[in-house]
């Protein structure tokens, strides 16, 4: 092999492995929005053609949701733990809870799930994702897994599976960002994304 073709080589192999992550780091968009319901403002950041807020939700609504432990500190740091049905409803006018398609659509521009994902969209990451790890509440109200484990709803039901309903999981342990499902009834953190 030729110097000029491992020159051309080593060229091809950074445009592969760092061009699809400038591609979204140079077209990311940082603003805020305030939810006019309780006057809270929050980060958000555009990767791609999704806006997405940049921290976890933490509107309370009128029932099925938690703060870790029951205590406030954590719904401010973390946000709040939502079931399905009050899910439905959490995200402000304009937002809305993503699909399990739209998250699909979010780890493609970050180079694919597990990972990228994990590497570009976790707390410091260079998305501006920021994901936090507020873990979660089981059907039978034990909390499990703050600052270990996040898990994001989406909207999207399992048809083949009565009860359950696909999340969004980041583990810290295997450091992968992934898809499976879950009872609708456990809580877990919200990531509303912007309507188009």
């Amino acid at each position: 092999m030729t110097c000029l073709n491992q020159i051309y080589l080593k060229i091809t192999f950074f445009i592969i492995v760092f061009g699809v992550n400038a591609n979204y780091i140079l077209s990311q968009e940082k603003g805020t929005i305030k939810d006019t319901r309780d006057g809270k403002i929050y980060k958000t950041v555009k990767i791609g053609n999704q806006t997405w807020m940049a921290e976890n939700l933490n509107f309370k609504p009128d029932s099925d949701s938690w703060c870790y432990d029951n205590k406030p500190s954590n719904c401010d740091k973390y946000g709040r733990l939502y079931g399905w049905e009050s899910s439905k409803k959490a995200c402000p006018a304009g937002w809305h809870i993503p699909s399990k398609e739209e998250f699909e659509t979010l780890f493609t521009k970050v180079g694919g799930k597990g990972t990228n994902a994990y590497n570009s969209l976790k707390s410091g990451g260079s998305s501006g994702f920021n994901a936090l790890l507020g873990g979660s509440i089981g059907d039978v109200v034990i909390f499990y897994d703050l600052g270990v484990y996040g898990n994001f709803r989406t909207s999207t039901e399992n048809k083949a599976l009565n009860g359950f309903a696909w999340l969004v999981h980041l583990n810290t342990k295997n450091k992968k960002f992934i898809l499976f499902n879950d009872h609708k009834t456990d809580g877990v953190s919200i990531r509303c994304l912007k309507d188009k």
